[in-house]
């Protein structure tokens, strides 16, 4: 939320001043991940917990603190700025590129996902402090990067199957909830922990009802946010802003009826154009006899009169 109240800032001088603002807000988000790493490193704060709830303090300083989020989040706002920098160009880029991206992607991603897999044990061996604020800072550029080149793929055409999967039609309900889920969920999950009066036993159908039924709640949730606030906000703001400006791709279509309009219009020209030298060489072609005949009929008196 704290972000979301500073992203006017990052606008108006991203406005104002360009790529200097730009430049300005790379070397931001390389001083919040020097800061993360040094926190972790000078406290020795471990980054994973197995005999029971991380530390308050740890939560605390290296999850909690906005300024540990805004890395990732300045580097969308980056890629935002890129895209509109780049608005209507199409880039070629041969298979050994496109991949190159995907490869380049797809291995950050995995990584942030089964890097720690390996200390994941409850019996083994735990990763180094070193190793824990590397994966700790790192990963919070790795992966938003990652989904950068995904988006970007999509937008110009390389997304292949990716693009056709998220831009599927049944992704768009979730896609209205999905804020309200992101406000809820925790609120779900806290009544569950809180509600628990006796020991539990760990198994994988347990994990699984867990999972489900906090998941099915939160969309219940917010389903019932989305009807009695957003909704009727949206519905507000259209009759608010009646006059909106249509989205890009119905100005494409726009654009590309309007050429094939004058297009249209220009054929119909040129036909018209056909037709009037056709009709003019008719003309032309009845009058050249008459012509021919009036000559002849001159000569024939000429001749008789002499």
């Amino acid at each position: 939320m704290q972000l979301y109240i500073l992203s006017p800032i990052l606008l108006i001088a991203l406005y104002k001043w360009g790529k200097k603002a730009a430049g300005g807000i790379l070397v931001v988000t390389l001083l919040l991940s020097a800061c993360l790493f040094a926190t972790i490193m000078v406290n020795d704060f471990p980054v994973m917990f197995k005999n029971g709830i991380q530390a308050q303090v740890v939560q605390r300083k290296i999850y909690t603190a906005t300024h540990t989020h805004a890395a990732p989040w300045l580097v969308g706002t980056m890629f935002g700025y890129l895209l509109h920098l780049m608005r209507g160009r199409r880039f070629k880029l041969s298979l050994l590129a496109t991949w190159a991206g995907w490869l380049l992607c797809l291995a950050p991603l995995f990584t942030s996902i089964f890097a720690l897999y390996p200390y994941s044990k409850l019996l083994g061996k735990s990763p180094s402090v070193l190793q824990g604020a590397l994966y700790y800072t790192l990963v919070r550029i790795a992966w938003p990067l990652g989904l950068c080149w995904v988006v970007f793929a999509c937008m110009q055409g390389y997304g292949s199957l990716a693009n056709s999967f998220l831009s599927s039609p049944l992704w768009q309900p979730l896609s209205k909830l999905s804020y309200g889920a992101y406000i809820w969920h925790i609120f779900v999950v806290e009544v569950a922990n809180r509600s628990v009066q006796t020991n539990t036993y760990f198994s994988n159908y347990q994990v699984m009802l867990n999972f489900w039924s906090t998941f099915g709640f939160t969309l219940l949730m917010s389903y019932v946010l989305y009807v009695l606030i957003e909704a009727p906000l949206e519905a507000l703001e259209r009759i608010m802003f009646p006059n909106r400006r249509s989205p890009p791709a119905a100005k494409d279509q726009l654009h590309i009826e309007s050429r094939t309009e004058v297009v249209d219009q220009m054929d119909q020209m040129d036909h018209m154009d056909g037709m009037d030298q056709v009709v003019q060489h008719e003309k032309r072609s009845d009058i050249q006899p008459d012509l021919e005949t009036s000559a002849n009929k001159t000569e024939t008196d000429l001749e008789l009169s002499n």
